[in-house]
């Protein structure tokens, strides 16, 4: 009998680590099995961190953020209630204990409380390999690289999906599944998987860290499926993730080994068939036949085909020849099963054999292509010749197409015509229809993708069919930019990410047209908004790369300029200022060359956001006044109410905050009246940031919920890291200093994610950055800090918004800025005013600053002037007085 506790719906035998709620066990990791017994046997007295940080990791140094993740995990099981946090103190366990002694139940089913996106679901069920499944389970608690290789369509993929769902039990963080399939090159790999282990889809920067991070104390199995086509990069990653992760194991399929040391090979065998026989087959001899593999499959897939087959004894010797045939290869099985539909086995096994003998005779082809290529041609040649054309554009796409697309592609004007050979390639099996969509999409098995794919090449038809690629995803995506502009920016975001892989595709396919150049550049600039407002814009950057590689700056030309524009917004909106700046001034050129007034005026209002992050505030003034005048000139409310956002950033870098709110007011409502409805929540958000500087927090908290609402309202999170910085300097300025604490830590987890740093809009927030840690002290802040790293964008963004609907009064805020003489002391002026009171002399000051000493001389004249004094002493002393320096 062993000792257990009963607390609600849970029982809890401590000495067998076994946990069960409802009388289902839990699958809880060895660290919080532990702490579960601290809590549970401490009979609700408080337990300290330092003491269950000890106990737990007697033999580890860890900090407060590991002992949060436990506790996390145990609530996950027994709900948020079960244990109590006591601030800066320790926890307690809270739920009602029972102690007795039993014997714990031997078996049940596992519940897994921390799911992982689902392993795929076939809808037939799995035949044969029992006994491969069962040793490849027991290699994979000993093997940490399992590869399983074996020839195209052998089964590979199910046969792994089969293992990793029985050994399932054996990790305690369970299983991830990563299809490798899609991705046309290695350059998505690491995001890829990124993606399948939960974290965000769009790591385009630093993703392998981030899954090193994710994985490094994880007891998990990792499948990569499909790796033969980017081996080197699959061995690479593969390597980088095990020796960072000690409990990490991998099952990855390929046709070729990885390669990489320590690596455990099994070849994925073929399913067993019959020998042939010329007696008849009777009653007992059916039975016995349905035992092979080969024929199991075949008949249970012949049966849903057409649901009257039956094997017996009239069929039963083609069906054997059939599979013999086919050499037990289930994806061969599967596509001869299909043609039941419209054909006796009689005939599908002549034609096979007709079909194979000619193949085999070629000398061209891998041998471990023969059969395969074999079905997949017989299955064309019955196809009629629009269908085996439509086949053959299918090839072309990368993750799937609409029936809109498909019938572009093929030059085919009646979309009736086309849906109708898109179904009969369902019927075939050789097309796969995707209904989780707004519209169907329809996708190529990667096997057939190749085939089709080598029978336009073999056709002529290859080149063409790229350029009707390129040409349909180019007119996509410049109707979606204008989208982006207007009113309909939900829609349009929701197609470009559909497309992602369609629109990477056809920039890598201008390569293979006569106007390359001409055609990547239109390409990208049709995509500059996409990156923008989808807030990607390393994967933006890249893709400007690609196009701008093929051109040269001479001759001008305004597609090359615009692409130059548009790569310097991404660097700009990264942080990279230096090359923002570079790019910005060759598109200026180019602009003025063109005499194109439109260019020149976004391209003058990048100017000035650049010059702004470099403290230039001359240079910013005349780029933006310049760009004002011309947006005026052109009458366009679109760049009008663009160069007002501008200057109001000018103003309120220039202490003129009241203007400044005029201004953002007026840029608001020439946006509106355009229906640039991506950008509407521009104007709040630095409204938001001048009311609280101005010390009108409940305005700044009710402009900072407008701006979110037009990002809701739009369906995009345009600018969300601009946001985020706003509502944790906001949220400390009115003294809620945990809820600063977690979006701090949200907003750097998002920067990293998507490689941008905080650009100027909460720089006059900036004395409110360090008050979260200053006030709570650094173990407290360190873990809400980490717990915002953990959340989402939706989550945080979730969190934020519910705060400003509170009723609840701000707490009183920092002093506002301004001076005994009624002006308010700019930004930089409360900066330099804060270095002096730290002991800085002016020539210190302007080397910390990056301002020149006649810069830093001028702004202490003006603090001087504004404060009523003639030193830095009396400067200081007056400061204090007013409450500007604590």
């Amino acid at each position: 009998m062993d000792r257990m506790f009963r607390f609600g719906e849970a029982t809890f035998w401590p000495d067998r680590h076994l946990l069960t709620v409802a009388g289902l066990p839990c699958r809880l990791g060895s660290r919080a099995i532990e702490l579960l017994k601290l809590l549970v046997q401490s009979q609700g007295e408080l337990l300290g961190r330092r003491h269950l940080l000890d106990a737990i990791w007697p033999d580890a140094a860890v900090d407060d953020n590991n002992l949060a993740v436990q506790i996390a995990n145990v609530r996950k099981v027994l709900g948020a209630d079960a244990i109590a946090t006591v601030a800066r103190q320790g926890y307690r366990f809270c739920l009602p204990v029972v102690q007795t002694h039993t014997t714990p139940p031997r078996s049940g089913t596992t519940v897994d409380v921390s799911p992982r996106p689902a392993l795929p679901h076939a809808l037939n069920r799995y035949i044969g390999f029992e006994a491969e499944r069962a040793g490849l389970v027991q290699r994979l608690q000993r093997t940490r690289l399992l590869t399983l290789t074996g020839m195209g369509g052998s089964g590979k993929t199910r046969l792994a999906i089969e293992v990793a769902r029985e050994a399932a039990a054996s990790f305690s963080d369970g299983v991830c599944f990563a299809d490798l399939a899609p991705l046309l090159t290695s350059r998505d790999l690491s995001r890829t998987v990124a993606t399948a282990l939960g974290l965000r889809e769009d790591t385009a920067v630093d993703a392998d860290q981030a899954m090193l991070r994710h994985l490094v104390d994880q007891h998990c199995l990792l499948v990569l499926d499909n790796c033969e086509h980017i081996v080197g990069s699959c061995a690479e990653l593969a390597e980088r993730l095990l020796n960072a992760a000690p409990r990490l194991h991998i099952l990855a399929t390929s046709r070729v080994s990885l390669g990489v040391p320590g690596e455990e090979i099994v070849i994925a065998r073929t399913m067993r068939v019959p020998a042939p026989s010329l007696a008849p087959v009777g009653g007992e001899g059916l039975r016995e036949l349905l035992g092979f593999e080969a024929i199991d499959l075949f008949v249970s897939h012949a049966r849903q085909a057409a649901a009257e087959f039956e094997l017996d004894a009239d069929n039963a010797a083609d069906v054997v020849e059939i599979c013999r045939q086919l050499d037990g290869i289930p994806l061969a099985l599967e596509l001869a099963a299909a043609r039941v539909r419209t054909m006796t086995v009689a005939q599908i096994a002549g034609k096979l054999d007709l079909r194979f003998r000619l193949l085999t005779r070629s000398s061209k082809l891998p041998t471990r292509h023969q059969t395969l290529l074999g079905t997949l041609l017989w299955s064309y040649e019955q196809l009629s010749p629009g269908e085996q054309d439509l086949l053959q554009s299918l090839s072309v796409f990368a993750g799937g197409c609409t029936l809109a697309a498909a019938a572009a592609v093929a030059g085919r004007s009646d979309e009736v015509e086309v849906g109708d050979m898109l179904h009969t390639l369902v019927d075939k099996s050789l097309l796969l229809v995707e209904r989780q969509y707004p519209q169907p999409r329809y996708r190529l098995l990667e096997t057939v993708r190749h085939f089709a794919r080598d029978r336009a090449q073999e056709a002529g038809t290859a080149a063409g069919l790229a350029r009707r690629h390129l040409d349909h995803f180019l007119r996509q995506a410049q109707a979606q930019n204008e989208a982006l502009a207007g009113r309909a920016v939900q829609q349009a975001m929701a197609t470009l990410h559909e497309e992602h892989a369609n629109l990477d595709a056809a920039q890598l396919g201008c390569d293979a047209t006569d106007h390359h150049g001409a055609l990547g550049i239109e390409l990208a600039n049709a995509m500059r908004r996409f990156w923008i407002v989808s807030g990607q814009y390393a994967r933006g950057r890249q893709f400007f790369a690609v196009a701008l590689a093929r051109t040269t700056p001479a001759p001008v030309s305004r597609g090359r300029a615009l692409a130059v524009f548009g790569m310097a917004q991404l660097w700009h909106f990264s942080g990279h200022l230096g090359q923002a700046w570079a790019l910005v001034q060759e598109a200026t050129t180019a602009a003025r060359a063109l005499d194109d007034r439109k260019l020149l005026v976004v391209v003058l209002d990048l100017c000035r956001a650049v010059q702004l992050r470099q403290a230039n505030l001359p240079g910013a003034r005349a780029s933006t006044e310049e760009a004002l005048h011309l947006a005026r000139e052109l009458g366009d409310t679109y760049l009008r109410g663009i160069t007002l956002l501008g200057l109001g950033e000018q103003q309120r870098e220039e202490g003129a905050f009241e203007a400044a709110l005029q201004t953002f007011e007026l840029a608001h409502d020439e946006m509106q009246r355009h229906g640039n409805v991506a950008n509407l929540g521009l104007p709040a958000r630095n409204m938001a940031a001048l009311h609280a500087v101005m010390g009108r927090m409940a305005h700044a908290r009710a402009a900072l919920a407008e701006a979110y609402r037009h990002g809701e309202s739009a369906g995009v999170h345009h600018r969300a890291e601009q946001n985020l910085s706003v509502a944790a300097r906001l949220s400390a300025a009115c003294g809620h200093w945990a809820l600063a604490a977690r979006v701090q830590g949200a907003l750097d987890s998002y920067c990293e994610e998507i490689g941008a740093q905080v650009a100027a809009t909460a720089a006059c927030l900036a004395r409110w950055e360090d008050k979260p840690r200053q006030q709570l002290g650094e173990p407290v802040y360190a873990l809400h800090y980490q717990n915002g790293r953990s959340l989402t964008l939706a989550a945080v963004t979730s969190e934020v918004r519910a705060w400003l609907a509170a009723p609840v009064p701000a707490a009183p805020a920092q002093p506002v800025a301004r001076a005994a003489g009624g002006g308010l002391l700019t930004p930089r002026e409360m900066e330099l005013l804060d270095l002096v009171a730290r002991g800085f002399n002016y020539t210190d000051a302007a080397g910390f600053l990056g301002l020149s000493l006649s810069t830093v001389r001028t702004h202490a004249r003006n603090v001087y002037a504004k404060l009523e004094v003639h030193n830095k002493t009396e400067a200081v002393y007056e400061a204090r007085q007013l409450g500007l320096l604590v």
